[in-house]
């Protein structure tokens, strides 16, 4: 929330610089943050909501709490297949088994078995499992963030309420980002000149040109948009993701 936001805007020059980087004891190293994954309780909770295998034809492998956690890895593993190269490991496998068994009991985590699934499992998975659930987990997610804003200070119900100058934590904060688009391509089939050979790639459909930062700094980016509403307290980095809708259509 900028200073100005119910006043006159402030030159460039005159406006504070409120960024900082994180400090050493802030930072976060990739095993730390698997393991944020695996002890999030949000996943345990969505695991509940989704169907059980099918009592007809041939069961699912894996419960669905193995599919939820890889698909919470993958952005900190940067890929699929890099989560499934992770869980690849008998030792994190074996650390993700015991984080199974503690919050879902010895019997879940001994119904699993010995390796982890693969990327075809985990996308056939994601596609017949976790996207036609994917307004209820969502609502899932929404009411979990709340509880979590509410349970870390924000919107305090007895706090004064200063029209003129609130304070952060009394904000809802709404912004839009464009993550990078994970293909440079942009047809599934692309002919080759040279070779005369047809070569098949991956593309993103919802991937569109967008301009970062505002149309006057003329920064474009190819990517899917996404808007994000937010809480925060006085620090950056203790804000809470309340929701989180796609914008679609170059919009």
């Amino acid at each position: 929330m900028p200073d100005d936001i119910f006043g006159s805007p402030k030159p460039q020059l005159e406006r504070p610089n409120r960024k900082r980087q994180l400090a050493d004891h802030e930072q976060r190293s990739t095993a730390e943050r698997v393991r944020d994954c695996l002890d999030y309780p949000l996943l345990y909770e969505m695991a509940e909501l989704l169907p059980p295998p099918n009592a007809v034809g041939c069961p699912r492998e894996y419960p669905g709490i193995v599919y939820l956690i890889m698909a919470a890895l993958t952005p900190v593993t940067r890929s699929k297949r890099s989560t499934t190269g992770l869980l690849a490991s008998p030792q994190d496998w074996r650390r993700v088994r015991a984080h199974i068994r503690r919050h879902l009991g010895r019997r879940a985590a001994a119904a699993l078995p010995l390796t982890a699934p693969s990327r075809g499992q985990y996308q056939d998975a994601l596609n017949s499992l976790l996207v036609p659930a994917a307004d209820v987990l969502e609502e899932a997610f929404r009411r979990y963030a709340a509880r979590q804003a509410l349970s870390q200070g924000l919107f305090p119900s007895n706090a004064p309420k200063v029209w003129s100058r609130p304070e952060r934590r009394q904000l809802l904060v709404g912004d839009a980002t464009v993550p990078k688009a994970p293909s440079k391509a942009r047809a599934v089939e692309i002919y080759d000149e040279d070779t005369g050979l047809i070569r098949n790639h991956r593309v993103d459909p919802a991937a569109r040109i967008y301009y970062e930062n505002g149309e006057k700094a003329k920064r474009k980016v190819r990517g899917t948009k996404w808007f994000f509403a937010s809480g925060r307290d006085t620090g950056y980095w203790t804000r809470v993701i309340l929701s989180f809708a796609h914008v679609g259509g170059g919009e």
